[in-house]
């Protein structure tokens, strides 16, 4: 059975319809649209100039609804692999050049291609990054003894400030801060603020000090009588 159709398939072949209307509109209908054109109102220079304009700009916003519905589209594909394929904590975030710096600083400059949306994963593992769509594919990753401290932080994205996770990983030596801005996967609101993002970041934390604590175990006490010398 074919899998459904997803928003971003059905944009393209839309615009590809529409296109290709248009094509045989101007080929098809050439005498048609040659005997309608004598009949419409004359329209001035400058009223030209503004209806192209005017066309651009619907363009233009056709183009970019098309491309971020794709993106959306992809980023809730792979964010449902990640859920199938893990008992983790999945959520879509968003790119930004801080983090990107840092994952460079940390990784090297080996790294795969960064999209605009990825999906931070927190699970046994450690905290990973995937790009990707169905198949999803790892950008980066480190364990949880390598993860120093995630604290809550802001930065300033264009002219709003966006809440963002800050993950302080020592790798090899290096060490670096990688502010990551929590998505929400909805067109109306790209990054998650308030208590949703608090909620969401005590979730991921909450595998952070489980594993910590799993892997150093408690401290034990040393006695005084124990310090003794045996006889």
């Amino acid at each position: 059975m074919a899998p459904p159709p997803t928003a971003y398939r059905i944009v393209k072949w839309l615009l590809v319809f529409a296109a290709l209307v248009a094509v045989a509109a101007a080929v098809v209908g050439d005498g048609t649209i040659a005997r309608i054109i004598p009949r419409l109102p004359e329209v001035s220079f400058d009223e030209r100039v503004i209806l192209a304009i005017l066309s651009l700009a619907g363009l233009l916003m056709l183009t970019v609804l098309a491309t971020r519905l794709a993106s959306m589209s992809r980023s809730a594909r792979r964010v449902r692999a990640l859920e199938r394929a893990t008992d983790g904590v999945v959520t879509p975030a968003l790119r930004n050049p801080i983090m990107v710096h840092g994952l460079r600083t940390l990784f090297g400059g080996g790294l795969p291609r960064i999209g605009s949306r990825i999906a931070v994963l927190a699970d046994l593992e450690g905290i990973s990054l995937w790009g990707g769509a169905v198949k999803p594919r790892l950008i980066a990753s480190a364990q949880w003894s390598e993860v120093r401290t995630i604290r809550a932080d802001s930065i300033v994205v264009g002219d709003r400030e966006v809440s963002v996770m800050v993950l302080r990983i020592r790798r090899g030596g290096t060490s670096a801060e990688l502010p990551i801005a929590l998505g929400t996967g909805r067109a109306a609101a790209l990054t998650l603020g308030g208590a949703d993002f608090f909620a969401r970041l005590r979730q991921i934390k909450s595998w952070h000090r489980a594993e910590i604590a799993a892997t150093t175990g408690s401290i034990p006490i040393i006695r005084p009588e124990q310090l003794q010398p045996a006889n």
